[in-house]
């Protein structure tokens, strides 16, 4: 009986652990994380890249690498990141994310390009054309924004008689 109720507690607590417990990404992408909060961004690019490289479908690692890569101005090689993100992931933030970096790279056509596939994926999401107006905002490109934010009035209905982006 002593035996059965022991035997019964491992494993109860062995899978309370396996349930809770954090996996190896996790710990990596936290650990990531604590490097990036301290300014440390080649350590996190570092474990950010590796988390990414083992499931590119791990979107915490694939955000950090955007965000460590802004903040260190990499942008080759955070052009080279979407370029390829967009291949399987083709949402209107990951085409805003492109075209932001294709105008930092000096190709304003080909990022006019990414910014109107980003409203052609999503036309009916105001986060589309919110995200995409601050970045063009970011990068002081106001009549973009401008034309964004009234693009995104025309597209999308209004609730109760108030119009978005007034």
């Amino acid at each position: 009986m002593i035996k059965n109720i022991f035997v019964y507690s491992f494993f109860s607590f062995f899978l309370l652990n396996v349930c809770y417990g954090q996996t190896t990404n996790e710990r990596k992408i936290k650990l990531a994380q604590s490097y990036e909060q301290v300014g440390q961004y080649d350590d996190a690019i570092r474990i950010y890249n590796e988390v990414y490289k083992e499931d590119k479908g791990y979107i915490a690692a694939f955000e950090g690498l955007v965000r460590s890569y802004k903040a260190k101005n990499m942008n080759t090689e955070l052009l080279d990141l979407l370029e390829d993100r967009i291949k399987f992931d083709k949402t209107g933030l990951n085409y805003i994310l492109l075209g932001e970096a294709r105008w930092k790279a000096g190709k304003s056509k080909e990022a006019d390009e990414a910014w109107k596939l980003a409203v052609e994926k999503e036309p009916t999401n105001p986060y589309v054309y919110k995200d995409m107006a601050e970045i063009q905002t970011q990068l002081q490109l106001f009549g973009k924004a401008i034309n964004t934010y009234k693009l995104g009035r025309d597209n999308l209905t209004s609730r109760n008689g108030q119009t978005l982006f007034v």
